[in-house]
């Protein structure tokens, strides 16, 4: 009856498989959570492999914008319609140059700011759109493939206000004549 001690058992002598694994992997890398997720925030899908180029990418982001790009995934509504507005001003003044670094962060925020149950965020969501739109121009380019779904669908939003934001954001970026040409 019972369990035969031998083999089978685990001694002190024998790590605990995660911290066997924690040991095989390399000094230097980066830990990446489940889904490119570190913690709450999103880690950029592009890691830099040396640390000279984490430091350059690093410092092409401007903090200011930064700052406010976290306070979007906030749960409050308030503190997202706080840091939008404050997004938008700081877009108008800043160069493309200045911005378009944070433009992949920025496409992931918008598609879940997009679905948020409050009308004024998913309204000022768009206004914010906008305003980027009209500042990086045709840098936007390579990220239209990933926004133009929930941009497009925004369209079609229950609510009026959002709706007529969300084509004032979409022909701000491709003219009404460009669509039957």
């Amino acid at each position: 009856m019972g369990r035969q001690k031998g083999e089978a058992t685990r001694s002190k002598a024998r790590p605990s498989s995660s911290s066997l694994a924690a040991s095989l992997l390399p000094s230097g890398a980066t830990v990446v959570g489940f889904g490119g997720y570190v913690g709450s925030s999103r880690l950029d899908t592009c890691i830099p492999t040396t640390s000279s180029d984490t430091s350059s990418s690093l410092l092409d982001i401007d903090g200011e914008l930064a700052q406010h790009l976290k306070r979007l995934s906030r749960k409050d509504p308030t503190t997202k319609l706080k840091a939008l507005t404050t997004l938008s001003t700081l877009l108008k003044d800043k160069s493309a140059k200045d911005v378009s670094p944070i433009i992949p962060q920025w496409a992931f925020e918008y598609k879940k700011l997009l679905q948020d149950y409050n009308r004024e965020v998913r309204r000022a969501t768009h206004d914010t759109m906008a305003t980027l739109v009209s500042t990086v121009g045709r840098d936007l380019a390579p990220h239209l493939k990933s926004l133009m779904g929930p941009w497009w669908f925004s369209q079609f939003d229950t609510v009026h206000e959002v709706s007529q934001a969300a084509k004032r954001s979409l022909q701000s970026e491709i003219p009404e004549r460009s669509f039957f040409y």
